[in-house]
């Protein structure tokens, strides 16, 4: 026991990283390479045929750009949904703050499959939503808030939400109270404090958020194949049609390393376009 525990205290740390990168390399990046050599080659060795397909058909285009929009509407609603929340979180109590921080987590107690068919049953023509919009004599015939844009980003903006308050709330209680405490001092407002200290302060929380939400909706299945069907298609699903339906692995490998390498070149855009925008203030 006692060599094991000084094994384990000069080695300890040597260990867990090798364990790490292990990890990475099996379950990450081998796969990744794997995807890549199968959309270039195939049974008549190399090619890229697979990726001039793509190219060659509007459609997927389509389908990509679709997903890119309603990635970036989601990432902006749960930025206008998420960012009260967060700011609330920080100005009340512990208690208070516990319970809020518990609400939020409450979808997570609950499997993905059963809140979105749980959505589908509150979204439908005869769900929750349109009946009590009738009984208030808003509208009169059914909304139809399924298999369209509309759905995917109700049900991915709940399913996205948590992500985005918790990562402003966590830079929110990072930020000096004693600067805020400074601009009051020096004759500013609630209002002007919060948008030319407060908020630009919370900035990095609300950037690293929205990619957040942006990369898990840019590759997200369930909720697009059940909630938007064929009229909003995404990416993911395109890939899952190929793997599946028609079994072409290769071609799936190929969209799926476009849509890896588009979502790469967007976030690394941005945080450029952020980066600058810093050095510019």
């Amino acid at each position: 026991m006692a060599e094991m525990r000084s094994f384990i205290g000069k080695h300890g740390l040597k260990l867990l990283l090798t364990i790490s990168v292990t990890f990475l390399l099996v379950f990450m990046i081998l796969p990744i390479l794997d995807m890549f050599t199968k959309s270039v080659v195939d049974d008549n060795g190399f090619t890229w045929s697979y990726f001039k397909e793509f190219f060659s058909k509007s459609l997927y285009a389509k389908i990509l750009l679709n997903t890119i929009r309603l990635s970036l509407i989601i990432g902006l609603v749960t930025i206008v949904l998420g960012y009260p929340v967060a700011y609330l979180m920080n100005r009340v109590g512990p208690v208070l703050r516990c319970i809020i921080m518990g609400c939020v987590q409450i979808p997570f107690w609950t499997s993905l499959l059963v809140r979105t068919y749980s959505w589908i049953a509150i979204l439908q023509n005869q769900g929750v939503v349109n009946v009590v919009l009738q009984k208030l004599g808003i509208i009169k015939q059914p909304i139809q808030l399924l298999y369209n844009d509309a759905g995917v980003i109700i049900v991915m903006t709940y399913i996205m939400l948590p992500y985005m308050i918790f990562s402003i709330s966590s830079v929110m209680g990072q930020i000096d109270k004693n600067v805020i405490i400074a601009s009051r001092s020096l004759g500013a407002g609630k209002t002007m404090t919060f948008f030319r200290i407060f908020l630009p302060l919370s900035l990095p929380g609300i950037m690293s958020g929205f990619f957040i939400v942006f990369l898990n909706t840019m590759g997200y299945y369930i909720v697009p194949a059940l909630v938007g069907g064929q009229k909003s298609q995404m990416f993911s699903q395109t890939i899952q049609n190929e793997l599946s339906g028609v079994l072409n692995w290769n071609f799936a490998s190929a969209i799926s390393i476009i849509l890896v390498m588009v979502t790469m070149m967007i976030v690394l855009a941005s945080k450029a376009a952020t980066k600058q925008k810093y050095a510019e203030v």
